[in-house]
């Protein structure tokens, strides 16, 4: 049951009113190895140059973003800037959703860390520089964020996400990476350190059987991936769905096939999974590896080893293990129900 909102007291208010004209910085120092905590002076410096009148706080665990950025909002801050990567946008994102603020902080992204997907997506450049001085421009936009239920070891859980997720062969790639030394992954940066994390997933490079529900539509697919995507970059400016839009209400729905090879749409309800032998898993995975790299062109591949559809609702089950990333965290596994919600967030971009 909702719970009520309280009217706040005079003192309050006025406490509530001066927060409205500020912004929350949120800084996740150990974003891109360290990266936001090493460039904060010089983006604090930035912002009191700019006369932007602000506060700032450090996150000091994972998901503390979440609870930071759930209270700014409850407290009444105008804007509440990400300074991070995916991950930390991911965080205050949830954190924002989830609040119970009578009005909606506007979200405003300084990208440093691992991967700067969504920044891409909405058109915010990697340096940071360029990023500050957007909070000072009044440029805003709005954008779609898409609710989700998904299962981990606790049971049923929640959240949103802005950017994408998944399922299958590409959560595989999010867990190597997260497992990646801080050292190596600052010598070879976002883009390569996806190629270094592909390279042993593919000893799990399988086709899994997935019932998908695509709004009122009910269909079986044998897929290596299924992309939910909102936004357009994933694995360090990977353009996977090309053709979405942050701020059109759909989620663009984006089925890979292994090996160059088509993803089997519609198999009827008794027709077994292909099988592959051992030589032919090494061939798939060499094309694999080829199909991947032509995604960064953001051309889908010509070979149709990508099919893409478009959905407010989507469902994904299965009777394999499905594990699911969400904005580059991997956060759990099928069955996962994803909806769009429209225009739910503000970014200046």
């Amino acid at each position: 049951m909702p719970r009520r909102k309280e009217t706040p007291s005079g003192e309050e208010k006025s406490a509530q009113s001066y927060k409205k004209q500020r912004m929350m910085v949120i800084v996740n120092p150990v974003s891109g190895q360290g990266e936001a905590s090493r460039r904060w002076l010089d983006i604090e410096r930035t912002l009191k140059d700019l006369r932007l009148d602000f506060e700032y706080c450090f996150t000091e665990y994972p998901r503390h973003a979440v609870s930071l950025a759930r209270k700014a909002a409850e407290e009444g801050y105008k804007t509440v800037v990400a300074v991070g990567g995916d991950g930390t946008v991911y965080e205050i994102v949830n954190g924002l959703m989830s609040s119970n603020a009578l009005e909606m902080p506007v979200l405003g992204l300084i990208p440093c860390g691992r991967g700067t997907d969504f920044a891409s997506s909405v058109g915010i450049p990697s340096d940071w520089q360029v990023a500050v001085s957007l909070l000072a421009s009044g440029r805003k936009r709005k954008v779609d964020v898409v609710s989700i239920e998904y299962m981990d070891g606790d049971g049923l859980k929640d959240g949103y996400f802005v950017n994408i997720a998944g399922v299958g062969f590409d959560s595989e790639i999010v867990k190597n990476a997260n497992l990646i030394k801080p050292a190596l992954f600052s010598l070879l940066g976002g883009r390569l350190s996806y190629f270094a994390s592909f390279v042993p997933a593919l000893r799990k490079l399988k086709e899994k059987d997935i019932e998908m529900h695509l709004d009122e539509k009910v269909t079986r697919v044998v897929a290596v991936s299924v992309f939910l995507a909102n936004g357009n970059y994933f694995g360090g400016k990977m353009r996977v769905a090309p053709n979405a839009e942050v701020d059109d209400g759909m989620i663009d729905v984006i089925v890979t096939g292994i090996g160059g090879q088509s993803p089997v749409i519609d198999l009827p309800p008794e027709e077994p999974v292909p099988r592959r032998g051992r030589l032919g898993k090494i061939f798939h995975g060499l094309r694999t590896i080829s199909s991947i790299s032509r995604m960064y062109t953001g051309i889908l591949p010509d070979d149709e080893s990508v099919f893409s559809f478009k959905a407010k609702k989507v469902r994904l089950l299965s009777d394999n293990i499905l594990l699911l990333h969400a904005d580059g965290e991997l956060i759990g596994e099928a069955p996962v129900a994803a909806e769009v919600i429209d225009n739910a967030l503000t970014v200046i971009a």
